[in-house]
């Protein structure tokens, strides 16, 4: 399923009125980095979720790595993130 960042941001739209939500499951899905960075801005704003499993997502550049470390950086409720089978090294991570 390849979700835009259109979607992204009724995502974050839909979740911040449903704050019961701890838990978001994005697997097997197609994000292209512009999505992506949407996802990651509505995330941050988003201050009840706990955990985001991105397992089996591909991460097309270190742009989308770059994404995901900055949602790492700057979320204080975050506390899990799943990436398996993410095809992620630590040299992506640490770039």
């Amino acid at each position: 399923i390849e979700i835009t960042s259109r979607d992204a941001e009724a995502l974050g739209y839909a979740l911040s009125h449903y704050p019961q939500c701890t838990a978001l499951y994005l697997k097997h899905l197609t994000l292209p980095t512009s999505t992506l960075n949407v996802l990651v801005n509505e995330l941050l704003f988003l201050k009840t979720i706990v955990s985001i499993d991105f397992s089996h997502n591909r991460f097309p550049d270190q742009s989308s790595v770059d994404s995901i470390c900055n949602l790492l950086r700057r979320t204080e409720t975050l506390e899990e993130l799943k990436f398996n089978s993410c095809q992620l090294t630590a040299n992506a991570a640490a770039a």
